[in-house]
């Protein structure tokens, strides 16, 4: 398969004021991490990254994290980018 560079951007949330609404912070950075992945492979990263930041910190009620992985250097999208892009893409907020 074919591999793309990806930047795995992790920033602070907190829940917003409507139900399900999630405030993002993109200047309160906590992991950036620039590989080259496979689209299975990306999608595999971030649930890594995702399970490693809930279990070593503690969050307040209310805050977290959100993960975005972008495609780098204006690489074209390869088929089902946009498909799959749940998988790439999470929040967390601590209940």
């Amino acid at each position: 398969m074919k591999t793309y560079e990806f930047t795995i951007y992790v920033t602070a949330s907190e829940r917003g004021a409507m139900p399900g609404m999630v405030i993002t912070y993109p200047m309160k950075t906590l992991h950036v991490e620039r590989e080259h992945f496979t689209l299975e492979g990306v999608s595999k990263k971030v649930q890594q990254v995702r399970d490693t930041l809930i279990t070593s910190r503690q969050f307040d009620s209310g805050h977290g994290f959100s993960i975005d992985a972008r495609l780098t250097n204006g690489q074209r999208k390869p088929a089902g980018y946009d498909a799959r892009r749940r998988e790439r893409c999470t929040n967390y907020i601590a209940a």
